[in-house]
């Protein structure tokens, strides 16, 4: 800038000499006291383009000079040791929270059901079975190994064909029985059952039986049943397992009396000939039901008064058959009397076109 207003007042000087004619330029140069008298228009100029390569540089070093300290700075900040940390992932909560979830819902196996009396036992479209007593019953016969077996049972269950194509039959061959000390129990030749039968779609057997001696006595016993069910032409075996209570014949829930005698067939229908001491005279076996008749002149013979119908009704009811009301077949009227306990029913009716008295038990 300095050298900018000296030019500027060269050039006004150089202007006034020309305007008053003055030949004498130089003096009036010299006494200007701006220059000096021997510096020349030429070395001003070199003088001026030092003066700006001077300040030029002077910036340049300053900028390369600021550079030079930024880059420095970075470096030293990049050569810094960085302090050593233990990389460690934490989930997120909702990652925790779903994990536990996880956890949580994971299914766990599940478990079999063990049955009891009266419990059902179904598998689709295949059949229905219940246990519904287990009682303890006197050895009938010789055939029994005293040493090593203590006590006979009665098994007593119902089944129903639901659905399998082949029909249904549930008997000792797909039972195994355990006492309660887990020995596994043997079939026993009772007299005195009322056999399982073969049932078709839709049919079923009520009251079926199967009799075992045990090595143990106890208050359970466990049984583990198999069957096979009917799959697009081919076996699926299917298993289920029982507990159920042993119950004596005049406990609580067993008031069947002991001294009343019953059908072969049915060891829980009284015997309405043995109530009289005679024997029937025809007998009818069906699928699910057997028919016993009684000629009226027999009955006659053994009932003095007349009273066989009514004494046969009392010893059903004393044996804990509940009237089921009357039912009409064939033109003659039945008494109904059903023992849910023993899944037994029992019709009685006298016929006068047949002259008989009818027992019918299912």
């Amino acid at each position: 800038m300095k050298v900018k207003r000296i030019l500027c007042g060269m050039v006004c000087l150089i202007y006034l000499c020309a305007l008053s004619g003055c030949s004498g330029s130089q003096e009036l140069q010299a006494s200007s006291g701006l220059v000096s008298s021997d510096l020349t228009i030429s070395e001003l100029l070199a003088s001026s383009e030092l003066e700006s390569d001077m300040t030029s540089s002077e910036q340049i070093a300053k900028t390369s000079s600021a550079t030079s300290s930024a880059a420095s700075a970075q470096k030293t900040e990049q050569t810094k040791p960085k302090p050593s940390r233990t990389q460690t992932t934490t989930p997120a909560p909702s990652q925790q929270t779903s994990s536990k979830a996880a956890a949580q819902t994971t299914p766990k196996p599940a478990e079999e059901k063990v049955y009891g009396i009266g419990e059902t036992w179904v598998v689709d479209n295949q059949w229905e079975l219940t246990f519904t007593a287990v009682t303890r019953h006197e050895f009938c016969n010789n055939v029994h190994d005293s040493t090593n077996y203590k006590e006979c049972i009665i098994l007593t269950y119902s089944y129903k064909n639901i659905g399998r194509l082949d029909d249904v039959h549930f008997a000792s061959a797909y039972f195994k029985v355990f006492d309660a000390e887990g020995e596994a129990a043997r079939t026993y030749p009772c007299i005195h059952l009322n056999y399982p039968t073969s049932c078709p779609v839709g049919m079923k057997c009520t009251g079926a039986q199967e009799a075992y001696e045990i090595k143990n006595t106890g208050e359970y016993i466990t049984i583990s049943v198999s069957g096979y069910a009917t799959v697009d032409g081919s076996y699926k075996e299917e298993k289920a397992t029982f507990r159920l209570k042993v119950t004596d014949n005049n406990s609580p829930n067993n008031k069947f009396p002991s001294d009343v005698k019953t059908y072969q067939d049915f060891p829980y229908a009284p015997d309405f000939g043995a109530m009289l001491g005679i024997d029937y005279d025809v007998v009818n076996r069906e699928s699910d039901l057997t028919s016993y008749a009684y000629l009226v002149s027999s009955v006659m013979a053994a009932d003095d008064d007349g009273s066989s119908g009514a004494d046969y009704i009392d010893l059903l009811e004393k044996c804990g058959y509940k009237d089921k009301g009357t039912l009409l077949i064939d033109g003659v009227t039945f008494y109904k009397y059903e023992n849910s306990q023993y899944n037994t029913t029992v019709e009685f009716g006298i016929s006068d076109s047949l002259n008989a008295t009818i027992v019918t038990v299912f």
